[in-house]
């Protein structure tokens, strides 16, 4: 980590006292931000209490990005201000400001408070949200072809390999510990700090897509891994959106897993085997 970055700390703005307008708007954005299923909803937010929100990514080797961004309460409790610090590759680092709502806030206090989500129910959710051709289009091409194989033999081997319980097994492959790649090392660490002195620790330092799974806690806890979409989803609505940590987050291409099982069927071609 850049020590520049590392020691670098921006003064926080002195807030007002907490008065019935920042009741009233908190009421209110407990109500936007509700879950929709009862196994998600946490203790109450905090979103008066907090103090700062620091989240610092980290996207190496090559790409050797280094970003740091804090958020703290504006004047009146009315809009968070992000202060974002971006090294790349070692060079000067760009500083650039911008306000979040409040609601964003609270969407992430709210996703990090609730309940871990399990791996499976993270892998039912892209099965939902995924479409097996869309997988497929993005790996072979209609000109595609393989020998013993044409493209549409290809399509068809891995569209086998992909429908219905097929992709949630590949997803349930992918999400393994025993699925990775090299050059690619990113890592994310939130940290949420209170006015009372308090924090909690959210962090991350997977390959996978939405950097699943979190390590809810920081070093001193035990740590609880967590699958959350919805926490995956908070975070990267508060950073700036062209943030290589945003994009990082909000990417859903599965390009590793199809590569595999486009391999997987050209070997299948090569050696003579059916298609299904």
């Amino acid at each position: 980590m850049n020590a520049a970055i590392e020691q670098s700390r921006f003064p926080w703005h002195s807030r007002v006292g907490e008065g019935v307008a920042a009741g009233v708007m908190l009421a209110v954005l407990l109500s936007l931000t509700g879950c929709g299923q009862p196994d998600d909803v946490g203790p109450p937010v905090r979103l008066h209490e907090v103090a700062s929100i620091e989240i610092t990514f980290v996207q190496g080797p090559f790409e050797d990005v280094e970003e740091v961004h804090r958020l703290q309460q504006g004047a009146g409790h009315r809009v968070f201000e992000r202060t974002s610090e971006v090294t790349w590759r070692g060079g000067p680092a760009t500083v650039t400001t911008g306000t979040v709502p409040p609601q964003r806030v609270a969407e992430v206090l709210r996703a990090a408070a609730a309940p871990v989500w399990s791996r499976q129910r993270a892998v039912d959710m892209a099965a939902r949200r995924l479409r097996p051709d869309a997988l497929i289009e993005d790996v072979v091409p209609r000109d595609m072809a393989s020998p013993g194989c044409s493209a549409a033999d290809l399509r068809k081997r891995m569209g086998a390999a992909l429908g219905g319980d097929a992709l949630r097994a590949q997803l349930l492959a992918y999400y393994s510990d025993a699925y990775g790649w090299t050059d690619d090392a990113p890592s994310l660490r939130m940290t949420i700090r209170y006015d009372d002195g308090t924090a909690s620790v959210v962090q991350s330092t997977s390959q996978k897509v939405r950097m699943l799974p979190w390590q809810m806690g920081g070093p001193s806890d035990t740590p609880r891994l967590n699958w959350s979409v919805p926490l995956t989803e908070a975070i990267a609505r508060v950073l700036p959106p062209a943030s290589a940590a945003a994009e990082r987050l909000e990417s859903t291409s599965y390009r590793h897993m199809t590569s595999r099982l486009l391999l997987a069927a050209q070997a299948e071609c090569a050696a003579g085997h059916q298609p299904p």
